[in-house]
């Protein structure tokens, strides 16, 4: 280990000694249950007014109902956030993608539950942020404020924000305007769920479908054009033909199987 790398992993336990007296919660061990008190380094699970750190290639899995007042993943080493299906996770502030300058880890969001955030960050503002955010079939995300995605070094060949729609995974945001999308490094990929915003946002959403930074089905989709139905503006997507015909087929087959 480098004198430089040193050094930086020195202030950032000092950091985070810091935080932890301020009332933020790092997860100590390497995998396990969000709701395991022991895994925190101050022997109890976050609560609302608290900071969570998931760092050191480190994975945790929320099964019951959680909260937390800010949840920072990945930021000195990659972290993995599960959130299973029946368990939800209500924060104030979730950044997915914490990595500082000098630093190439991952944060990886996985959504089978439900997560509710006031404010949204996927990589938002990090010179070489990389965060993913995958809210899988039966998932849902809510965001009720800011919802933020991509990194401020445009340059940085490694630097990305990405969000993945799988299945019939989506987001709801009541933020009051469309997902802030800055450049090419953010990406979202729409499936058989949906995106929801707030207002009318069918001009800035058209606009991304248009410069390649919102599509469907890994590209090979279409993304139908944002519908306003007077409240919120609603993005859908329809896979390629081929794609439709084989899921046509084994919806058949199924329900022949059943009758």
């Amino acid at each position: 280990m480098n004198m430089k790398l040193k050094v930086a992993l020195v202030m950032i336990m000092m950091s985070l000694a810091v935080s932890s007296q301020a009332g933020g919660l790092y997860w100590s061990a390497n995998s396990g249950d969000w709701a395991s008190g022991s895994s925190w380094d101050v022997g109890s699970k976050p609560g609302a007014g608290d900071q969570a750190l998931v760092l050191w290639d480190h994975t945790i899995t929320v099964t019951g109902n959680e909260q937390a007042g800010t949840v920072n993943l990945g930021y000195v080493a990659n972290g993995w956030l599960n959130i299973a299906a029946g368990g939800s996770l209500n924060v104030g502030t979730m950044h997915v993608g914490q990595t500082d300058e000098g630093n190439l880890e991952v944060g990886t969001m996985n959504v089978n539950g439900t997560v509710t955030a006031q404010t949204l960050y996927v990589a938002f503002e990090r010179n070489n942020g990389r965060g993913v955010l995958n809210v899988n079939n039966g998932g849902l995300v809510t965001v009720n404020e800011g919802f933020y995605m991509s990194t401020t070094n445009t340059t940085e060949v490694d630097a990305f924000a990405r969000i993945n729609l799988n299945g019939n995974g989506s987001i709801i945001s009541n933020w009051g305007y469309a997902v802030q999308l800055q450049n090419a490094k953010a990406h979202i990929d729409l499936e058989a769920g949906f995106l929801k915003f707030k207002g009318d946002q069918r001009a800035q959403i058209e606009t991304y479908i248009n410069s390649g930074w919102l599509t469907a089905y890994d590209g090979n989709g279409t993304v139908n054009a944002p519908v306003f139905d007077g409240v919120n503006t609603i993005v859908t997507a329809i896979p390629e033909p081929a794609t439709m015909i084989l899921l046509s087929i084994g919806g058949l087959l199924l329900r022949r199987k059943m009758a």
